[in-house]
């Protein structure tokens, strides 16, 4: 079994109401990583005298603070009959929010950009909204492996009643 370093997932089905989430774990555990980088650098010195062992543990927890506070990025999508509306927000931890619309009567689908690396064992994919009116718009920030993004295309071309032009 593989670790999921990225997930989307359904979070709210009905008649009127769909909510995609995508939540990137990746860039957790890649400031993670680093931290304990730099705490294993604190700990690999701390018996010697002439090097202050204090710097790397705070390198280590400012890096990891930054890197989550400015670089982790959360979407959340809703796709709405009522207003007629798809929302994209997305937001950081600190700084940045943001919030697009799109019209649902333009939505034609959700299509799957896929990539392989190499000699096709590492597999990339990625859902796109497409519309009628406008340029296609990335599910995500990045290509993922695993199966949730085919789960989440399929489960919106279901809702919705359309289907995407799947790329290669």
């Amino acid at each position: 079994m593989r670790p999921k370093l990225a997930r989307i997932r359904i979070v709210q089905t009905t008649d009127d109401r769909l909510v995609v989430d995508y939540h990137p774990v990746s860039f957790l555990v890649g400031g993670l990583a680093m931290t304990a980088l730099c705490y294993w650098a604190g700990i690999r010195y701390w018996g010697s005298a002439d090097t202050p062992v204090w710097p790397a543990f705070l390198f280590g927890t400012a890096f990891f603070a930054g890197f989550v506070l400015l670089f982790y990025r959360r979407m959340t999508l809703t796709f709405d009959r009522p207003s007629g509306q798809i929302t994209q927000y997305k937001r950081t931890l600190l700084f940045r929010r943001r919030t697009v619309s799109f019209p649902l009567d333009a939505f034609t689908g959700v299509a799957l950009q896929s990539s392989a690396q190499g000699d096709g064992a590492f597999f990339f994919q990625r859902g796109v909204l497409q519309f009628s009116d406008r340029p296609a718009v990335p599910m995500t920030l990045a290509m993922m492996t695993g199966g949730s993004p085919a789960e989440a295309a399929e489960a919106i071309n279901t809702w919705a009643g359309t289907m995407g032009r799947y790329q290669q």
